[in-house]
Protein backbone atom coordinates (compact mmCIF):
# COMPACT_ATOMS: atom_id res chain seq x y z
CA UNK A 1 0.00 0.00 0.00
CA UNK A 2 2.79 2.43 0.88
CA UNK A 3 4.52 1.54 -2.37
CA UNK A 4 1.40 2.39 -4.39
CA UNK A 5 1.02 5.70 -2.61
CA UNK A 6 4.62 6.62 -3.36
CA UNK A 7 4.22 5.84 -7.04
CA UNK A 8 0.99 7.85 -7.23
CA UNK A 9 2.58 10.75 -5.38
CA UNK A 10 5.46 11.01 -7.85
CA UNK A 11 3.12 11.64 -10.79
CA UNK A 12 2.88 15.33 -11.68
CA UNK A 13 -0.39 15.45 -13.61
CA UNK A 14 -3.27 16.01 -11.09
CA UNK A 15 -5.75 13.84 -12.94
CA UNK A 16 -3.19 11.10 -13.50
CA UNK A 17 -2.24 11.24 -9.82
CA UNK A 18 -5.87 10.87 -8.73
CA UNK A 19 -6.56 8.10 -11.24
CA UNK A 20 -3.43 6.18 -10.33
CA UNK A 21 -4.02 6.49 -6.59
CA UNK A 22 -7.63 5.24 -6.86
CA UNK A 23 -6.72 2.28 -9.03
CA UNK A 24 -3.52 1.29 -7.27
CA UNK A 25 -4.81 1.53 -3.73
CA UNK A 26 -8.09 -0.12 -4.68
CA UNK A 27 -6.29 -2.94 -6.45
CA UNK A 28 -3.87 -3.64 -3.62
CA UNK A 29 -6.65 -3.48 -1.04
CA UNK A 30 -8.69 -5.92 -3.11
CA UNK A 31 -5.67 -8.18 -3.46
CA UNK A 32 -5.18 -8.24 0.30
CA UNK A 33 -8.86 -8.94 0.82
CA UNK A 34 -9.58 -11.53 -1.82
CA UNK A 35 -6.22 -12.78 -2.97
CA UNK A 36 -6.12 -16.00 -0.93
CA UNK A 37 -8.83 -18.08 0.70
CA UNK A 38 -8.75 -18.62 4.49
CA UNK A 39 -8.42 -22.37 3.90
CA UNK A 40 -5.07 -22.01 2.11
CA UNK A 41 -2.38 -23.55 4.34
CA UNK A 42 0.51 -21.59 2.90
CA UNK A 43 1.01 -17.96 1.89
CA UNK A 44 3.49 -16.76 -0.72
CA UNK A 45 6.84 -15.63 0.60
CA UNK A 46 7.28 -11.96 1.44
CA UNK A 47 9.74 -11.51 -1.43
CA UNK A 48 7.38 -13.11 -3.95
CA UNK A 49 4.47 -11.01 -2.73
CA UNK A 50 6.54 -7.84 -2.92
CA UNK A 51 7.64 -8.62 -6.48
CA UNK A 52 4.07 -9.23 -7.60
CA UNK A 53 2.88 -6.03 -5.91
CA UNK A 54 5.61 -4.06 -7.66
CA UNK A 55 4.73 -5.64 -10.99
CA UNK A 56 1.04 -4.81 -10.47
CA UNK A 57 1.90 -1.22 -9.57
CA UNK A 58 4.02 -0.80 -12.69
CA UNK A 59 1.38 -2.32 -14.97
CA UNK A 60 -1.42 -0.19 -13.53
CA UNK A 61 0.70 2.95 -13.68
CA UNK A 62 1.58 2.24 -17.30
CA UNK A 63 -2.03 1.51 -18.24
CA UNK A 64 -3.24 4.64 -16.49
CA UNK A 65 -0.60 6.73 -18.25
CA UNK A 66 -1.63 5.42 -21.67
CA UNK A 67 -5.31 6.04 -20.93
CA UNK A 68 -4.56 9.63 -19.91
CA UNK A 69 -2.54 10.16 -23.09
CA UNK A 70 -5.43 8.85 -25.18
CA UNK A 71 -7.86 11.13 -23.37
CA UNK A 72 -5.88 14.37 -23.09
CA UNK A 73 -3.54 14.57 -26.07
CA UNK A 74 -6.10 15.41 -28.75
CA UNK A 75 -5.39 19.17 -29.03
CA UNK A 76 -1.65 18.52 -29.04
CA UNK A 77 -1.95 15.95 -31.83
CA UNK A 78 -4.24 18.29 -33.81
CA UNK A 79 -1.58 21.00 -33.51
CA UNK A 80 1.09 18.64 -34.81
CA UNK A 81 -1.16 17.84 -37.77
CA UNK A 82 -1.47 21.52 -38.66
CA UNK A 83 -4.58 22.79 -36.90
CA UNK A 84 -4.24 26.48 -36.03
CA UNK A 85 -6.12 29.57 -34.94
CA UNK A 86 -9.79 29.61 -34.07
CA UNK A 87 -10.37 26.09 -35.33
CA UNK A 88 -7.81 24.71 -32.90
CA UNK A 89 -9.16 26.85 -30.06
CA UNK A 90 -12.71 25.61 -30.66
CA UNK A 91 -11.57 21.99 -30.91
CA UNK A 92 -9.58 22.30 -27.69
CA UNK A 93 -12.59 23.80 -25.89
CA UNK A 94 -14.88 21.00 -27.04
CA UNK A 95 -12.34 18.36 -26.05
CA UNK A 96 -11.95 19.87 -22.59
CA UNK A 97 -15.70 19.80 -21.97
CA UNK A 98 -16.13 16.33 -23.48
CA UNK A 99 -13.46 14.88 -21.20
CA UNK A 100 -14.88 16.23 -17.93
CA UNK A 101 -16.85 13.01 -17.16
CA UNK A 102 -13.65 10.98 -17.43
CA UNK A 103 -12.32 12.81 -14.36
CA UNK A 104 -14.71 10.63 -12.32
CA UNK A 105 -13.62 7.30 -13.82
CA UNK A 106 -11.23 6.67 -10.92
CA UNK A 107 -14.11 6.88 -8.47
CA UNK A 108 -16.16 4.43 -10.52
CA UNK A 109 -13.30 1.95 -10.79
CA UNK A 110 -12.59 2.29 -7.06
CA UNK A 111 -16.18 1.16 -6.41
CA UNK A 112 -15.99 -1.73 -8.86
CA UNK A 113 -12.67 -3.21 -7.69
CA UNK A 114 -13.61 -4.13 -4.08
CA UNK A 115 -17.07 -5.32 -5.15
CA UNK A 116 -15.56 -7.77 -7.65
CA UNK A 117 -12.84 -8.87 -5.21
CA UNK A 118 -15.40 -9.49 -2.46
CA UNK A 119 -17.52 -11.59 -4.81
CA UNK A 120 -14.68 -14.12 -5.13
CA UNK A 121 -14.56 -14.82 -1.39
CA UNK A 122 -17.50 -17.23 -1.56
CA UNK A 123 -15.70 -19.34 -4.14
CA UNK A 124 -18.88 -19.43 -6.24
CA UNK A 125 -18.34 -18.29 -9.87
CA UNK A 126 -22.05 -17.44 -10.14
CA UNK A 127 -21.65 -14.73 -7.51
CA UNK A 128 -18.82 -13.08 -9.42
CA UNK A 129 -20.67 -13.55 -12.70
CA UNK A 130 -23.65 -11.66 -11.30
CA UNK A 131 -21.47 -8.79 -10.07
CA UNK A 132 -19.68 -8.57 -13.42
CA UNK A 133 -22.98 -8.53 -15.30
CA UNK A 134 -24.30 -5.74 -13.10
CA UNK A 135 -21.13 -3.68 -13.53
CA UNK A 136 -21.19 -4.03 -17.31
CA UNK A 137 -24.92 -3.30 -17.54
CA UNK A 138 -24.91 -0.22 -15.31
CA UNK A 139 -21.70 1.16 -16.77
CA UNK A 140 -22.75 0.42 -20.34
CA UNK A 141 -26.16 2.05 -20.04
CA UNK A 142 -24.76 5.02 -18.14
CA UNK A 143 -21.97 5.73 -20.61
CA UNK A 144 -24.26 5.22 -23.62
CA UNK A 145 -26.65 7.82 -22.22
CA UNK A 146 -23.71 10.09 -21.50
CA UNK A 147 -22.52 9.80 -25.10
CA UNK A 148 -25.93 10.89 -26.42
CA UNK A 149 -26.14 13.81 -23.99
CA UNK A 150 -22.62 14.95 -24.85
CA UNK A 151 -23.30 14.74 -28.57
CA UNK A 152 -26.42 16.88 -28.23
CA UNK A 153 -25.22 19.43 -25.71
CA UNK A 154 -21.46 19.66 -26.24
CA UNK A 155 -21.50 22.68 -28.59
CA UNK A 156 -23.97 24.51 -26.33
CA UNK A 157 -22.01 23.86 -23.14
CA UNK A 158 -18.72 24.80 -24.77
CA UNK A 159 -20.29 27.97 -26.15
CA UNK A 160 -21.62 29.00 -22.75
CA UNK A 161 -18.35 28.15 -21.00
CA UNK A 162 -16.04 29.86 -23.49
CA UNK A 163 -18.35 32.48 -24.99
CA UNK A 164 -17.89 31.52 -28.64
CA UNK A 165 -19.86 29.65 -31.28
CA UNK A 166 -17.89 26.59 -32.28
CA UNK A 167 -16.65 26.17 -35.83
CA UNK A 168 -16.11 22.43 -35.37
CA UNK A 169 -18.33 20.20 -37.51
CA UNK A 170 -21.15 18.15 -36.02
CA UNK A 171 -19.55 14.84 -37.01
CA UNK A 172 -16.39 15.75 -35.11
CA UNK A 173 -18.51 16.73 -32.10
CA UNK A 174 -20.24 13.35 -32.09
CA UNK A 175 -16.91 11.55 -32.45
CA UNK A 176 -15.63 13.38 -29.38
CA UNK A 177 -18.78 12.41 -27.47
CA UNK A 178 -18.52 8.77 -28.52
CA UNK A 179 -14.84 8.57 -27.61
CA UNK A 180 -15.45 10.07 -24.17
CA UNK A 181 -18.26 7.62 -23.45
CA UNK A 182 -16.20 4.67 -24.66
CA UNK A 183 -13.12 5.65 -22.67
CA UNK A 184 -15.21 6.13 -19.54
CA UNK A 185 -16.78 2.68 -19.97
CA UNK A 186 -13.37 1.04 -20.34
CA UNK A 187 -11.80 2.98 -17.47
CA UNK A 188 -14.54 2.05 -15.03
CA UNK A 189 -15.10 -1.52 -16.18
CA UNK A 190 -11.40 -2.38 -16.13
CA UNK A 191 -11.96 -2.57 -12.37
CA UNK A 192 -13.30 -6.07 -13.03
CA UNK A 193 -9.90 -7.28 -14.22
CA UNK A 194 -8.13 -5.38 -11.45
CA UNK A 195 -10.44 -6.80 -8.78
CA UNK A 196 -9.62 -10.32 -9.95
CA UNK A 197 -5.89 -9.57 -10.00
CA UNK A 198 -5.47 -9.88 -13.78
CA UNK A 199 -3.29 -6.80 -14.17
CA UNK A 200 -1.89 -7.98 -17.49
CA UNK A 201 -5.33 -7.50 -19.02
CA UNK A 202 -5.19 -3.80 -18.12
CA UNK A 203 -2.00 -3.39 -20.15
CA UNK A 204 -3.58 -5.35 -23.01
CA UNK A 205 -6.66 -3.08 -23.08
CA UNK A 206 -4.76 0.20 -23.31
CA UNK A 207 -1.90 -0.94 -25.55
CA UNK A 208 -4.49 -2.25 -28.03
CA UNK A 209 -6.34 1.07 -27.85
CA UNK A 210 -3.14 3.05 -28.37
CA UNK A 211 -2.10 0.95 -31.38
CA UNK A 212 -5.56 1.22 -32.96
CA UNK A 213 -5.67 4.98 -32.44
CA UNK A 214 -2.24 5.47 -33.99
CA UNK A 215 -3.18 3.33 -37.00
CA UNK A 216 -6.48 5.16 -37.46
CA UNK A 217 -4.75 8.52 -37.29
CA UNK A 218 -2.37 7.43 -40.04
CA UNK A 219 -5.03 6.21 -42.49
CA UNK A 220 -8.10 8.42 -41.89
CA UNK A 221 -8.24 11.41 -44.26
CA UNK A 222 -9.71 14.84 -43.56
CA UNK A 223 -9.01 17.88 -41.47
CA UNK A 224 -6.70 17.60 -38.44
CA UNK A 225 -9.60 17.97 -35.99
CA UNK A 226 -11.68 15.31 -37.70
CA UNK A 227 -8.76 12.88 -37.97
CA UNK A 228 -7.89 13.25 -34.29
CA UNK A 229 -11.50 12.88 -33.14
CA UNK A 230 -12.04 9.84 -35.37
CA UNK A 231 -8.82 8.21 -34.16
CA UNK A 232 -9.89 8.84 -30.58
CA UNK A 233 -13.25 7.19 -31.25
CA UNK A 234 -11.49 4.19 -32.81
CA UNK A 235 -9.14 3.83 -29.83
CA UNK A 236 -12.08 4.04 -27.42
CA UNK A 237 -13.99 1.39 -29.38
CA UNK A 238 -10.97 -0.93 -29.38
CA UNK A 239 -10.50 -0.37 -25.64
CA UNK A 240 -14.11 -1.46 -25.08
CA UNK A 241 -13.73 -4.50 -27.36
CA UNK A 242 -10.48 -5.50 -25.64
CA UNK A 243 -12.19 -5.13 -22.27
CA UNK A 244 -15.06 -7.38 -23.35
CA UNK A 245 -12.51 -9.87 -24.65
CA UNK A 246 -10.86 -10.00 -21.23
CA UNK A 247 -14.29 -10.58 -19.67
CA UNK A 248 -14.78 -13.58 -21.97
CA UNK A 249 -11.35 -14.95 -21.03
CA UNK A 250 -12.02 -14.51 -17.30
CA UNK A 251 -15.45 -16.10 -17.64
CA UNK A 252 -13.95 -19.15 -19.30
CA UNK A 253 -11.65 -19.55 -16.33
CA UNK A 254 -14.58 -19.32 -13.92
CA UNK A 255 -13.66 -15.79 -12.79
CA UNK A 256 -10.85 -17.16 -10.69
CA UNK A 257 -8.72 -14.52 -9.02
CA UNK A 258 -5.22 -14.51 -10.45
CA UNK A 259 -3.61 -14.49 -7.00
CA UNK A 260 -5.39 -17.66 -5.93
CA UNK A 261 -3.59 -19.64 -8.59
CA UNK A 262 -0.20 -18.12 -7.92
Amino acid sequence: MRQAAQVAGEINDPWLRTEAAALLLGALAARDRGGQSPEAPLRPSAASSARKSLRDVLILTGGTTVSVILSNSLPTVATLLGSRGQQLADFSSLTLVARIPIFFSGLGAALVIPAVAASTESGEPDTTRLVVRRVLTITGLGTALLGVVLGLLLPLVAGVAFGVETSVGSVTVWLLAISSAGLLFALVSQGIAIGLGHMGYVAYIWLAALAAGALALAVIPGSPDFRVAAASAVSAAVACLALLHTIVLMRRSGYRAATTSA
